[in-house]
C-alpha cells in the first residue's frame, strides 16, 4: 500500500535498516563469539558498530542499548586488542 510521501527507495530504506539492525543480534544468538574465531568476531563486531553509527541509522533504542552492551561487554575483554577495536 502506497502512502503518500512515502517512496518504494524509502520502504527499501527501512528495510535495509532492520537487516543492519539484526546483524548483531543474529551473531550473539548464533554464538559466533566462541571458539575458533571468536575474538575476530568480536572485532568484526565492533567495527561493524562503528560504521553503524557514523552511517547515522535510525535504529529503534532497543537495538541501540543491545549494541551498546555489546561494546561494553567487548571493553571488558580480556585480549586488549579487542579492547582498541572498541575505542
Amino acid at each position: 500500500m502506497h502512502k503518500p510521501g512515502f517512496s518504494i527507495c524509502d520502504f527499501y530504506f527501512v528495510e535495509k535498516q532492520k537487516q543492519v539492525a539484526g546483524v548483531v543480534p543474529a551473531i550473539e544468538k548464533a554464538r559466533l563469539y566462541r571458539g575458533k574465531g571468536g575474538e575476530i568476531m568480536r572485532s568484526a563486531v565492533s567495527r561493524f558498530i562503528e560504521c553503524i553509527s557514523s552511517s547515522h541509522l535510525l535504529l529503534p533504542e532497543k537495538i541501540k542499548r543491545s549494541l551498546l552492551d555489546t561494546l561494553s561487554e567487548n571493553l571488558r575483554h580480556p585480549n586488549s586488542q579487542i579492547q582498541v577495536f572498541v575505542l
